[in-house]
């Protein structure tokens, strides 16, 4: 990973050490992708020993880190002052670094092991040489421009939107979790290698590289090369392992796609992979990357995988869920909290859980109609579609309840063209779990309701800056008679505005997801919708009954097998 501080005496490339000192590192990309850098001064200055900075009061007493105090130092014995251009925190005593940094202009060994290292310079020996050169003026806040340096900010662009993204996909860990979703790994492999007509003799491009894996199934499946872009320090593990085992068929790209230079080393490509995908298909917004790579550096008449999804809202009642929602709130209802009256807090402890997404699986039995749905083909969907869109829900319940909330899950379809094979992937409830798992969505306010009435209403989602969305919702319960007052959205908002004190309205927060894992899996015989306080008219009940299945003794010769069905009610009274 690396950002280039600009100066009034030239630019420096700064290779910043995000495994060796993670934390430092965090701070510093944050701080330097959110402008905090912009226009500080070059307090210290000291020609043969090191240039200081990072503190925007000028003073050498000031700035502070990301979390707003003081952490603590990274040393390792293995990152010293060995060297002209080495990075490091400044401090003022053991573990209290904030925001400032300096860097040597000739080796320090006595600085080792009382200040973390997290960087080197790696180009613009020449304006460090200016900066060495340079006679600080007595006043750290002259204006005189040609003594001071300024803007400190990520050049490349790569953690602009949001620096602890890429971190966390830099580590291993987090890519071993993907790796071992079976779901997840093995539709890809199927994807990519049953298609090996879409790769054969092809060049491909991987979007989002991380480990590599859908780079390496492209090369099984025939790819004469791929180029595997990763923004993240991944990227740099990544290539170690493509030149040991795929030297000459995938070349690693540590940039982000956007970066203007990955034009300059990657040619228009014949197939494009990517495993884009977040919680409700959209979070963590890299669809938008995805995109702009097939505009970039698809060819005409090109592919991409996979090659849609679908967005997946329904109707849930959870009341254990809700009730422990609301049970988090009302600790702040405390009166006499050691003497300390906590009340005025709950009003935002009730919204801030409320609006918080609960990621987990559930089950079925929760869900109350079937799904309303919004496709998202990845073939032909821009970027402006997908930071703003809108889905008309109508749920024609099935069951006499209380709704709760909302349950959001996706598919995904693998379809790279006319004739390929055709493959699909689903995080449904019904399905076996994968790691994004489902997300249910509360109501601040339940919403009682019977079989055979209908909700409609609106949910709307809006990217924010955090790599995730806003959702809010407008629901509505209708019976028959209402429903066909209002044939279309217009008349459906006009009527809501009438009925505004039947209407239910939600905030969510996609980047503010909490977790919830109580649910373990349905049982052998699953449960029956009444346990989720679910109930079914009684003429469907009795319809139901009325469907008999034998289950096939494997002892018992196929001939002797009966099975029957009755789909008239009246058939068994």
């Amino acid at each position: 990973m690396s950002v280039t501080l600009h100066t009034d005496v030239g630019d420096l490339k700064i290779e910043v050490l995000c495994d060796e000192a993670p934390k430092a590192s965090e701070n510093f990309l944050a701080l330097c992708g959110s402008g905090y850098y912009d226009n500080t001064l070059v307090h210290r200055n000291i020609s043969g020993f090191i240039v200081q900075m990072g503190d925007p009061t000028g003073t050498g007493k000031g700035g502070t880190s990301i979390w707003g105090t003081l952490f603590d130092d990274e040393i390792r014995p293995t990152l010293c002052h060995d060297r002209r251009g080495v990075v490091s925190m400044a401090n003022s005593g053991a573990d209290t670094n904030g925001s400032q940094f300096f860097i040597t202009y000739a080796r320090q060994p006595s600085l080792d092991g009382k200040y973390t290292v997290f960087g080197r310079v790696v180009s613009g020996d020449d304006a460090l040489s200016a900066l060495e050169r340079l006679e600080m003026s007595q006043s750290p806040q002259s204006s005189d421009s040609s003594k001071k340096a300024r803007t400190v900010r990520d050049d490349e662009e790569v953690l602009h939107r949001d620096p602890s993204y890429f971190q966390y996909y830099s580590q291993l860990q987090h890519q071993q979790n993907m790796l071992q979703d079976y779901v997840r790994t093995s539709a890809y492999h199927t994807a990519i290698t049953q298609n090996s007509a879409v790769f054969r003799g092809r060049v491909a491009m991987d979007v989002g590289a991380g480990s590599g894996i859908l780079s390496f199934f492209a090369v099984q499946a025939g790819a004469q090369h791929v180029y595997a872009v990763e923004a993240s320090a991944m990227a740099e593990k990544l290539r170690a392992m493509a030149e040991r085992a795929y030297k000459g068929r995938v070349t690693v790209i540590g940039r982000k796609i956007e970066d203007a230079k990955v034009a300059q080393e990657v040619p228009m490509v014949d197939v494009i992979v990517s495993e884009p995908i977040g919680v409700l298909l959209v979070h963590e917004r890299m669809l938008e990357s995805f995109v702009y790579a097939r505009d970039r550096f698809l060819r005409p008449g090109g592919a991409v995988l996979p090659s849609a999804g679908t967005i997946h809202l329904a109707p849930i009642s959870d009341s254990a869920l809700w009730n422990e929602t609301l049970a988090k709130a009302r600790f702040w209802q405390q009166r006499a909290f050691y003497g300390v009256d906590l009340n005025p807090y709950f009003a935002s402890a009730f919204d801030e859980n409320f609006s918080a997404p609960v990621v987990g699986c559930f089950s079925p039995t929760s869900l109350m109609a079937e799904s309303a749905t919004h496709v998202v083909n990845f073939a032909t969907v821009s970027a402006d579609a997908l930071r703003s869109f809108s889905m008309a829900v109508e749920w024609h319940m099935r069951y006499t309840g209380v709704m709760h909330g909302v349950g959001g899950w996706f598919d995904l379809e693998f379809m790279p063209g006319a004739g390929s094979v055709a493959s699909f992937m689903s995080t449904s409830p019904h399905a076996p779990a994968t790691h994004w798992q489902q997300v249910r969505m509360l109501l601040r306010e339940p919403l009682a309701v019977n079989a055979g009435q209908v909700v409609r209403g609106i949910v709307r989602m809006r990217v924010n800056d955090q790599r995730s969305y806003d959702i809010d919702a407008e629901l509505i319960c209708l019976n028959a008679d209402e429903a066909a007052q209002v044939p279309d959205q217009n008349a459906l908002e006009a009527f809501m505005r009438e009925h505004a004190a039947r209407t239910r309205k939600a905030v969510w927060y996609l980047q503010e997801q909490v977790y919830n894992y109580t649910y373990a899996g349905e049982p052998i015989e699953p449960p029956k919708p009444e346990a989720a306080n679910l109930y079914l008219p009684v003429n469907t009940l009795l319809a139901e009954s009325a469907s008999v299945s034998v289950t096939a003794d494997p002892n018992i010769p196929t001939d002797f097998i009966i099975s029957t069905k009755t789909t008239d009610p009246n058939a068994m009274s």
